[in-house]
């Protein structure tokens, strides 16, 4: 969810962390017991999936709301209950900072989560310049439960880096190479795991965002499955270079969504090759993109309650390239979507169990009749998703 590497201290003041003074929260009691189930905070919301944009203001709200966005994560600068209010009555919610000041009891549900050190899977830099390990579980359980004490008990986020997708990367330090002696024990404290990975900033293929996301799912199975999975995307030319387009963007959030996340965040800053800060909305700049972000919202929250509601069914997916496939029940029909994790063409077969005499159309529907199920193919282009819905026959 950060700026790449270089960045990293230019934004600590913004994101805080628990090295800073204690503030004036009106806190849980110190030692409360962390043994806990992970919580996520939007679980009674079946409608609503987390859509959210990294480190803005709330006074630019208003123009992340006009693109289907309903989140802040976190906010840029010092939280006040003006700021609370406003996001309230646009509909949005925010994750807080260990250095926020405001009363709890008067930030309800806007305040719907606290934000832990970004990127701890990293080399972490020390005060004397140079970089030591990345952060232990036990500095991490450390860390979200003191989250949990100045929040009032909220859901702790931790987002990780590009581990995820590249565990041997250099900026680990020390820790590189380190994936199931690790993660696991790392995601545990936590509520809610994401992780950042910039594929088209660093002019790599798009698939490792997938990939990615199935690790971040294959860590939170093997710690017992509890956390909430999230997926951080770029929708901005980070350092002035290649930016993605609305078609990349689209890919990204669907296959972070057919890996198992259940919210997105979106990366829009540009900044200097020193790490200079440019432009905090530079995504906004772009036209096409701004579009792009409000079809793709949309898309994504008429789709919510099936996501969040739907029950999960194994579908039977044959292709000529690796594809992120989900299936949900929802009222008695079926959805699918089908991201190809390929620069070429793949060819699909589909079989969904429980429809195999019915019918399918993708959607949105385009006034195309509807094929039968039984024995359905498909050919997806470059990177493209692709929903559909299933229909039982009579």
């Amino acid at each position: 969810m950060s700026f790449p590497r270089t960045f990293f201290c230019l934004v600590a003041f913004a994101v805080g962390t628990l090295s800073l003074t204690a503030c004036s929260h009106e806190a849980a009691a110190p030692g409360a017991s962390q043994e806990r189930d992970a919580v996520d905070p939007f679980s009674g919301r079946p409608e609503f999936f987390p859509l959210g944009v990294f480190l803005q203001s709330p006074h630019k709200a208003r123009q992340w709301a006009d693109l289907g966005m309903n989140m802040i994560v976190p906010a840029n600068g010092y939280l006040t209950l003006e700021d609370i209010a406003h996001l309230r009555s646009l509909g949005m919610v925010v994750g807080g900072k260990a250095n926020d000041r405001l009363p709890l009891s008067e930030s309800g549900e806007t305040l719907a989560f606290f934000v832990a050190r970004d990127e701890p899977d990293n080399a972490q830099a020390r005060e004397d310049g140079s970089w030591g390990p990345c952060l232990t579980a036990a500095e991490l359980a450390d860390e979200s439960a003191e989250l949990r004490r100045i929040g009032g008990g909220r859901p702790v986020l931790r987002n990780f880096g590009m581990g995820m997708v590249h565990p041997e990367w250099i900026g680990r330090g020390s820790c590189a190479g380190e994936t199931d002696g690790y993660y696991p024990a790392a995601i545990a404290s936590a509520d809610i795991v994401s992780f950042d990975y910039y594929p088209v900033f660093r002019g790599e293929p798009l698939e490792g965002v997938a990939q990615g996301a199935r690790r971040l799912r294959s860590y939170i199975e093997l710690g017992g499955g509890k956390q909430v999975q999230w997926g951080i995307i770029e929708i901005s030319a980070i350092r002035g270079g290649a930016k993605p387009t609305p078609a990349q963007i689209r890919s990204m959030a669907w296959m972070h969504i057919a890996n198992g996340a259940k919210g997105l965040i979106f990366f829009p800053w540009h900044v200097g090759e020193k790490g200079e800060r440019i432009r905090d909305d530079a995504a906004l700049a772009d036209p096409a993109v701004v579009e792009g972000l409000k079809a793709l919202t949309a898309e994504i929250s008429q789709f919510a309650p099936i996501l969040n509601s739907g029950d999960e069914i194994e579908p039977t997916v044959s292709s000529t390239h690796a594809v992120s496939a989900l299936a949900r029940r929802f009222e008695d029909d079926a959805y699918l979507v089908l991201v190809n994790e390929n620069s070429n063409p793949a060819d699909v077969s589909i079989a969904l169990p429980g429809y195999e005499s019915g019918n399918v159309v993708q959607l949105p529907e385009n006034g195309a009749p509807a094929r039968p199920a039984s024995g359905f193919t498909d050919t997806l282009d470059s990177y493209e998703p692709r929903i559909y819905r299933f229909r039982r026959g009579d």
